[in-house]
């Protein structure tokens, strides 16, 4: 296995990258969305479950972190979604002490900012 180092501002993260080349997240359980343009948003996961980052077309290599969730969460779904630009919604998993939740959140990916949505039922 090779490693290779993350371009982080203030956060060390690294990347592995298996035999295969594949580059998987740092995390377990995270959910990650490919947007529009290329670029892939990747939110949660076991032991970061608060934190967004964008992976950029340009350098998939470089976590760039955004807005963090306003409920921590991991093993949840995500979707992208056109609302006259991309947008992110995440719902369900599991919080940080592994209480189900059944919370859902909506993220504009230009304007960096989360708001909730309508509880799942």
């Amino acid at each position: 296995m090779q490693s290779m180092g993350l371009k982080v501002p203030n956060e060390e993260h690294k990347l592995v990258v298996s035999e295969q080349g594949r580059t998987p997240y740092h995390s377990r359980l995270a959910s990650a969305v490919p947007l529009t343009g290329g670029d892939v948003l990747v939110t949660g996961g076991r032991g970061t479950e608060h934190n967004v980052y964008l992976l950029t077309e340009k350098d998939l290599s470089t976590l760039v972190p955004r807005q963090r969730m306003l409920q921590a969460r991991c093993s949840h779904s995500s979707i992208r979604i056109m609302l006259g630009s991309d947008h992110v919604m995440v719902a369900g998993g599991w919080d940080g002490r592994g209480l189900a939740l059944d919370s859902v959140e909506l993220y504009s990916v230009g304007q960096d900012s989360w708001l909730y949505l309508q509880s799942l039922p």
